[in-house]
């Protein structure tokens, strides 16, 4: 699995960094602007993310705005909805319109500061990005 993590946040940056890396490759942006580069470097060399982690208050680009970016370079690419990366909410905000809007804006996933490690585990196999523990 080749990941993208996406956060201004260092602490948050550093547990994805150590519950994901056991999975495959990551990668770290700290801005919206930079993870949209590293999707545009990600198309260009074939590679592409499995799923990426993004925050959604950042500064310079918010990770909702990252998202439709993302998104629309993915239609951009030909990629059928569903068929790209799977996109992965992280943020202290958990109120019913954040989580309502993030999902309108085509996110597969939602976890909820502080992140816990079993959360992010069920999510990564109910993303099918993780094999289920037997």
């Amino acid at each position: 699995m080749r990941s993208l993590i996406v956060d201004d946040d260092e602490t948050c940056r550093k547990f994805l960094l150590k519950a994901l890396e056991k999975h495959g490759r990551c990668e770290v942006a700290i801005t919206g602007v930079e993870a949209i580069e590293a999707v545009k470097k990600a198309f260009q060399s074939g590679e592409l993310y499995d799923a990426i982690f993004l925050d959604i208050m950042m500064p310079v680009m918010d990770g909702r705005r990252a998202l439709s970016f993302i998104r629309e370079m993915e239609v951009r690419a030909g990629l059928l909805q569903g068929w790209g990366a799977k996109i992965v909410m992280t943020t202290a905000l958990g109120d019913y319109e954040n989580v309502r809007s993030a999902f309108h804006g085509q996110c597969d996933g939602y976890l909820v500061k502080p992140l816990k490690m079993s959360r992010l585990e069920a999510l990564l196999r109910n993303l099918k990005l993780i094999p289920r523990a037997e």
